[in-house]
């Protein structure tokens, strides 16, 4: 396994758990991450379609109930504005490498290099090992999984709403 080095928080930013006051700027941030990192990734069609207000619908059902096993965290700055988020919980794979998944995490342009991921993941996910999901044409996010421990496994599926390849990595 490759050595974990994470990047510290820059001084003002934050990671705290979602509430349902969040939903609309969750849903927000959500829909504008994607449309920042997967323009030539995905189909342009699939990022027309995605609707922040439909995202914070879903977010907002999902805070309404506390017993939902995965753990939801925002990304703050130093405003005080939600500008990135993770989702981690049981896997929903069934060849599940391990039992928890990393299952969404965005972050936005503008608080990229903040050390922010890291701090989401070591929230979200610790040191347990894990899988996610990743876009293969998407070499920032590859990047990224590679330096915090996750390594591609025999994981391989056609997204066919995206138009776009994805690989499981895994952090043992």
């Amino acid at each position: 396994m490759s050595e974990r080095v994470s990047k510290p928080l820059t001084p003002g930013y934050a990671v705290r758990p979602a509430t349902v006051v969040d939903a609309e700027r969750l849903g927000w941030v959500h829909v504008e991450a994607w449309r920042e990192a997967y323009p030539g990734i995905v189909a342009q069609k699939a990022l027309d379609a995605l609707d922040p207000a439909a995202r914070a619908d879903r977010w907002r059902e999902w805070l309404r109930h506390p017993q939902n096993p995965m753990h939801l965290r925002l990304g703050i700055d130093p405003t005080d504005q939600i500008v990135g988020m993770i989702a981690a919980g049981p896997s929903r794979d069934e060849d599940s490498p391990t039992d928890w998944e990393l299952r969404a995490i965005n972050v936005l342009r503008v608080a990229q290099g903040t050390g922010l991921a890291d701090a989401l993941v070591a929230d979200a996910v610790g040191d347990r090992p894990a899988h996610l999901w990743v876009l293969e044409e998407n070499p920032r996010a590859l990047a990224f999984y590679r330096r915090i421990g996750f390594a591609p496994d025999d994981g391989r599926k056609y997204d066919e709403s995206l138009a776009a390849w994805e690989l499981r990595l895994v952090r043992r």
